[in-house]
């Protein structure tokens, strides 16, 4: 991590521009995001995990991708990333579903879909939201590839889905993913199968409150990131701790301001203050209930953790992700990157939080 606090004010002023598209405001077209796409056959649609293991369900489709040439090649790992019109094709789809007829904006690696695009005046003011969230999915990857050899993936491409209300939102998680999002998830994290690649798929409500939206969405989109880069099992996995609280913390330090952080903090000093156990919160695995409540106790002890080792050696983040993204075991980078083993950073993150916010 370079920084807790971003010196860029564009960013700030890109994410604040996001909120006045939120808000019904008009700014400027951006010409190169309004060209309508194209319009292949679609494939099959599946729902894959968001930050905890979930079943299927429906089948992927084995034969309707084509290689992107711009996957990294000393990765084979990692599939080639599907094209922007076949990914298009299977939202399209899935969201047809719903009655929606949304035309996409395509920008930078990001394919945003708004009820606003119904209209030409509305597309208008979702192009300018797709910059803005595409700008801020540049800054969350250079903070998450540290420069050196890594098993990076491909150029993803990321879909945000946006809905009017949160009934919307909640008609949108029920048909394409068969959940219901409990009330302090205002933007979940899933992902669609294209051609056996999942593609990263942020469903999110337009809050009308301009902090929540951000810290909701883009929160979200850091977790979609996160995601493509460590595996919840296996070589190249991040305990779950670290994946949830990685995420709030980039929300937290490209951000500005928002509505998350000050939740999670204090929900982390409320449990460590009441005699909650640090490593109790940090031995939890990914497919433990208690990540799915952004609120609770556990997602606001891993923020506070993450935050901690940002604050306490930002190189260190540096080093201990490229570790991991090259293979070497996460708790064996952890205790050799910040000299002490995962638990004993525990019980120093609880008695600092004894005497410190």
């Amino acid at each position: 991590m370079r920084r807790l606090r971003p010196a860029n004010p564009a960013i700030a002023l890109a994410i604040a521009a996001v909120c006045g598209a939120a808000s019904g405001a008009d700014p400027p077209a951006d010409p190169a995001a309004t060209q309508p796409p194209a319009q292949p056959p679609a494939p099959l649609y599946r729902d894959l995990p968001e930050s905890r293991p979930r079943p299927a369900v429906a089948n992927p489709s084995a034969d309707d991708s084509q290689g992107d040439s711009t996957a990294e090649p000393t990765a084979p790992e990692v599939a080639p990333q599907p094209l922007a019109p076949e990914i298009e094709s299977v939202v399209s789809e899935s969201l047809g579903r719903l009655g929606r007829r949304d035309r996409p904006v395509a920008v930078q690696g990001l394919l945003l879909y708004d009820p606003n695009t119904r209209d030409e005046s509305g597309r208008r003011l979702a192009a300018n939201v797709a910059v803005r969230l595409a700008s801020l999915a540049s800054v969350y990857r250079r903070t998450l590839d540290p420069p050196g050899p890594s098993r990076r993936p491909g150029v993803e491409t990321l879909v945000v889905v946006l809905n009017a209300s949160r009934n919307e939102f909640e008609l949108t998680e029920a048909t394409l993913f068969n959940q219901a999002p409990l009330p302090s998830r205002l933007a979940t994290t899933q992902s669609i199968e294209v051609g056996g690649v999942a593609v990263p798929f942020i469903d999110a409500w337009r809050d009308p409150d301009e902090a929540t939206f951000r810290s909701a969405t883009g929160r979200a989109i850091a977790m979609a990131l996160v995601d493509a880069r460590y595996p919840l099992t296996g070589p190249g996995s991040l305990p779950a701790w670290f994946r949830e609280g990685l995420a709030s913390q980039l929300m937290a330090m490209h951000v500005e301001p928002d509505a998350l952080e000050p939740v999670l903090r204090q929900s982390g000093l409320a449990y460590l203050r009441n005699g909650g156990s640090a490593r109790t919160a940090l031995s939890l695995p990914a497919d433990d209930p208690a990540w799915i409540d952004l609120t609770g106790p556990a997602q606001g002890v891993a923020f506070l953790a993450v935050q901690r080792l940002a604050e306490g050696d930002p190189q260190g983040l540096d080093r201990f992700l490229q570790a991991v993204r090259g293979g070497e075991a996460a708790e064996a980078a952890f205790r050799r990157v910040f000299k002490a083993s995962p638990l004993t950073f525990a019980a120093t993150l609880e008695r600092h939080h004894a005497v410190n916010d």
